[in-house]
């Protein structure tokens, strides 16, 4: 604990309050409901208590102070007035695996109170009798239990961006893993300034969701009332939006130059023995052959960082071409209550403008628009660059070599099916005015699920816990937000004594949600169908038929979230599509959900103006 004696190399330097400003200002932007308020923006720290994570709570703590000096906060891209709003909240994780640990923990807690940063521990809790630590995967094990750790935490806190200690060292050691484990390209961009926090996929409020709820006014909310209704709203689900960002702002600073600014700044810090031990993790060993051994020059430090920088260069122009594709894409019909949209793809001549790009580069242009393009609809987390590669000719013809199959109209990638469609009307004129756009149109729905039940998605929801009257908890949620098949956020109330479930509609849920649909119910199908598409109603179908082929046509349905009763005996009665608004007008009582749709990324787009001028036939339902 504490400054140690140590010898600072010559090139190291104090990270000034000014340079650390800038750095932080470069890489954070208030979102749009910090504007829209007064109070205060709270922003995390996760605090190790090592010399980086000490660095980086001083250099946070000096810099806010900065905020009554005027001529240096508006030296900044960020505006005074919310500098002054910043509060800063530090987190230190105890993995509760090393002797002595909590005590250290309460050593930095009182180190970073003294700073005047308000500060908690956070203890992981692993299984009774375990050993995680001689477990060969504890590495990972630790990673996803405190990002889980720190992200419910700063989720309880109204935290949206957490600030990690990575410096300049920690990025060199990286990119050389990598190369030694084979990674080429974008494998080599090393570690990012800012992204999505890792390790918490599915965790409402903390992973891209939970923004909804900061930009609804409480009086707009739907009330739990709202949801026991039996006419149907038809209202497409709004898209999810927010979610904790993670923010490195010492990239650019070296580990010495951090050692230099705690000492000259009298910050202590706490020596965890165990990082010095190479025999630990291959980081441990990395940092030690720098430590102890003379590289070649082209594996030294600054060597790597260059090729590093050099590749980021070329990725990142490479993501804003993909980017301006996107946002010249024709999108129109994305229908977030089933899940679809339809798809021109712009031409592959759209590169040349401005750009003198090679071929196998377009190709890899080509395969990130179209990876964007699949999240739309994806259920998958993860699409992989290399999953895609047999696609793309059969989406954009100049990558077909002479074995390549093009003749399919239909096929699935990423869990997403691809149909050939007409285009209609409003957007063929479109088409007719403009070669920009591929002829050909596909509509993207989610793949079918597999034929095995076991294998389909589902979530259980148990009855209500309480004895009396469920009206006394109408306004708690039985089953919180939680993703469903990785495109919808549902939560429902199930203040009854049976069993609830979510999974996919099924061809036997059909005729009962018919007659099970009231009066009220059909006429709403009816209005809205009449609206929307300007059709007849036929008498040889019910309006939920009717809604289905225009919605959800073909197997499509079969992949709506359908919230089902459990009876006695293992079956089920269907009770509603809760995607669609749809609901029986039986078994009801005490029964409510609310949907939402995932976060989808159209930020690119508005910022540039591309999509939304590109066409008018554009429908973004849910957005």
């Amino acid at each position: 604990m504490g400054v140690p004696a140590r010898t600072i190399p010559s090139n190291a330097h104090v990270v000034s309050i000014a340079a650390f400003g800038e750095a932080f200002s470069r890489i954070w932007r208030p979102r749009a409901h910090h504007f829209r308020g007064v109070g205060p923006i709270n922003i995390g720290l996760a605090i190790s208590g090592g010399v980086d994570s000490m660095a980086l709570a001083a250099l946070c703590s000096q810099w806010l102070k900065s905020s009554t000096d005027a001529s240096e906060a508006t030296s900044l891209s960020i505006s005074r007035e919310l500098h002054s709003r910043l509060r800063l909240h530090a987190f230190v994780v105890d993995h509760g695996v090393r002797y002595g640990s909590a005590v250290e923990a309460q050593s930095v807690t009182k180190a970073l109170t003294d700073m005047g940063i308000s500060t908690k521990v956070l203890t992981i809790q692993w299984p009774k009798n375990s050993n995680p630590a001689s477990q060969a995967n504890f590495e990972s094990l630790a990673r996803t239990s405190r990002f889980q750790i720190l992200g419910k935490a700063c989720k309880s806190l109204d935290i949206d961006s957490l600030f990690l200690a990575h410096h300049r060292d920690d990025q060199a050691e990286t990119v050389l893993m990598r190369l030694i484990d084979g990674h080429r390209g974008s494998g080599l961009t090393g570690i990012e300034e800012h992204s999505s926090i890792p390790e918490c996929y599915g965790m409402h409020g903390v992973h891209e969701s939970g923004g909804l709820d900061n930009s609804i006014p409480t009086e707009e909310k739907p009330g739990p009332g709202k949801m026991i209704k039996n006419v149907p709203t038809l209202a497409p689900p709004r898209c999810e939006t927010g979610g904790i960002m993670i923010f490195r702002p010492l990239l650019s600073f070296s580990k010495d130059d951090l050692i230099a600014t705690c000492q000259l700044m009298q910050v202590p810090w706490f020596e965890d023995h165990t990082n010095s031990d190479p025999t630990i993790t291959r980081r441990n060993a990395v940092r030690y052959m720098y430590k102890n051994h003379v590289f070649p020059a082209a594996l030294s430090k600054e060597s790597i960082i260059s090729l590093s920088l050099a590749v980021r260069t070329k990725v990142e122009l490479r993501k804003r071409i993909a980017d301006e594709l996107f946002c010249k894409t024709r999108i129109w019909d994305f229908d977030t209550k089933a899940g679809t949209v339809c798809i021109n793809f712009p031409a592959m001549s759209e590169l040349t403008p401005g750009h003198n790009i090679s071929s196998p580069e377009q190709r890899n242009i080509a395969t990130l628009l179209l990876r964007r393009i699949l999240s739309l609809v994806s259920p998958e987390e993860h699409i992989p660059l290399s999953s895609l590669h047999g696609t793309l000719p059969r989406i954009f013809p100049r990558f077909c070599s002479v074995t390549t199959p093009l003749t399919q109209s239909t096929f699935t990638v990423a869990g997403v099916k691809f149909q050939k469609k007409s285009v209609p009307p409003k957007a063929e004129n479109c088409a007719r005015d403009c070669n920009s756009h591929q002829k050909e149109a596909w509509k993207l729905s989610r793949q079918p699920h597999h034929s095995k039940i076991s294998l389909q998605p589902s979530i259980s929801i148990p009855p209500h816990p309480y004895t009396e009257d469920f009206r006394e908890h109408q306004d708690q949620w039985t089953l919180p937000w939680t993703l469903y098949d990785g495109r919808f956020w549902i939560r429902v109330k199930n203040h009854t004594s049976f069993h609830l479930s979510i999974r996919p509609f099924r061809q036997a849920d059909l005729a009962p949600l018919k007659t099970s649909l009231s009066t009220g119910a059909n006429n709403a199908i009816e209005m809205f169908l009449e609206k929307k598409y300007e059709k007849e109603m036929s008498k040889k179908q019910t309006p939920l038929q009717q809604l289905l082929s225009e919605v959800a046509p073909g197997d499509v349905r079969w992949t709506l979230p359908a919230i089902v009763r459990v009876v006695d005996g293992g079956g089920e009665k269907i009770l509603g599509l809760p995607s669609l608004g749809i609901m029986g007008h039986g078994d009801l009582e005490g029964i409510g959900w609310e949907v939402r749709y995932k976060k989808i990324n159209w930020e690119s787009c508005r910022v540039s103006g591309g999509m939304g001028q590109d066409t008018q036939a554009i429908s973004l339902e849910g957005t």
